[in-house]
């Protein structure tokens, strides 16, 4: 670019040596030479140096039309340039405050603001997304539909968060074949991970769920209460399909990898299908390896208590009093040995088990158990006053 302006300087400053030649050599000669033009029946004449000086004169006329030119349409391009650059600032802005209304959970304002924010972006497929959101967290399916189509027709390729929105939006079953298509194409994707765990789960999906939940607990994508809850329900869906056969209940159990049998939360849902089965002792044979390998503890099975019914296992309270033994502070321990001992009609051992468990550690769920071994014993006073203590 810097060597075309010097040429056009060259040029110039050549020009005007030729031009000046024209002025100052008739000039020095002391002839001024003579020049008549002739068109279309006028003429004019005039001397050669006063044509020089004329042609000089259009030039620069020519010359300063053209920089105002340049100047109006630079200024002009910088005018349009500084507007579109406000515009996608206030587009920004807005999209931000969208963001922060969503954040504090105001998603009617955060709709809005994302909506207007449509107009002023370059790409205005996040906003349109943002507001879809808004417009789904606020139940209104219309304005979600309508966003989304939005949304599709904003860019003329689909991008991820898109293609996610709209599988979650979907049919179950079309719901279904997006998201597999989408894990296959993004196997270890956090965000097609999340969507789709929470999809398959919504619509009850849980063999699609199942091979999920290994990636979703070694990356964290999900909060513990949820990862739990999706794992119960999965492998309660599991084992529910073999729970009338004995045999094809303990297959489904030995098809699973080792590490997911070493699972607390899938062995615990073993225990529970062996329990509604029948199988008291088989369960008690599960939980009691779980506790020496060290997959469950004493407290696992403890909270679990509104679904286990020991009765008929004095397995499992053998090897838990021998926990005590070994262990004669472990007070999860103790409380275990009571209810299983309060189960068993064994309302001595279980009184004095939960009472050497509240001297350890006092807490609402130890007193709620002592109220429900002196209710069963029948000691409606000693009942009424541990449930006291466990409201308090």
């Amino acid at each position: 670019m810097a060597r075309g302006v010097r040429l056009v300087f060259k040029a110039l400053l050549l020009l005007l040596i030729i031009v000046a030649g024209f002025i100052v050599g008739p000039l020095w000669s002391g002839q001024t030479g003579y020049v008549m033009i002739a068109v279309s029946g006028y003429t004019v004449e005039t001397s050669l140096v006063v044509l020089a000086m004329a042609v000089i004169l259009l030039l620069l006329v020519f010359w300063l039309i053209e920089w105002l030119l340049r100047k109006i349409l630079a200024g002009s391009r910088l005018s349009s340039s500084w507007l579109q650059r406000r515009r996608l600032k206030k587009g920004d802005t807005q999209l931000s405050s969208a963001f922060n209304s969503w954040l504090t959970h105001d998603y009617a304002k955060a709709q809005e603001q994302a909506e207007q924010a449509t107009s002023n972006l370059k790409r205005p497929q996040q906003a349109y997304l943002l507001a879809a959101m808004a417009a789904n967290a606020r139940h209104d399916s219309v304005s979600y539909q309508r966003l989304l189509e939005k949304a599709n027709s904003a860019e003329d390729d689909k991008q991820l968060p898109l293609l996610l929105a709209e599988a979650e939006s979907a049919a179950p079953k079309e719901a279904q074949q997006q998201l597999q298509h989408l894990l296959k194409q993004y196997p270890r994707h956090p965000g097609v991970l999340r969507v789709a765990a929470k999809t398959f789960y919504r619509h009850q999906q849980w063999s699609e769920l199942r091979p999920l939940l290994p990636e979703l607990a070694k990356k964290n994508l999900i909060e513990p209460r949820l990862l739990l809850s999706y794992t119960q329900k999965s492998y309660q869906a599991y084992f529910a399909v073999a729970q009338e056969d004995p045999t094809e209940l303990h297959k489904r159990w030995r098809d699973l990898d080792r590490q997911l049998r070493q699972d607390t939360s899938v062995r615990l849902e073993y225990i529970r299908a062996l329990l509604d089965n029948q199988q008291q002792e088989e369960a008690a044979k599960v939980a009691i390896k779980g506790l020496r390998k060290g997959y469950l503890e004493p407290i696992d099975l403890l909270l679990g208590q509104s679904q286990f019914d020991w009765q008929g296992s004095a397995l499992l309270t053998e090897h838990i009093q021998q926990m005590v033994k070994k262990q004669p502070d472990d007070a999860n321990a103790l409380a275990l040995l009571g209810l299983l001992a309060m189960q068993q009609n064994d309302h001595d051992l279980a009184e004095r088990a939960l009472r050497k468990a509240l001297e350890l550690y006092p807490n609402k769920r130890f007193y709620q158990l002592l109220g429900d071994t002196y209710l069963a014993a029948e000691q409606s006073a000693k009942a009424l006053a541990a449930y006291k203590a466990a409201s308090q």
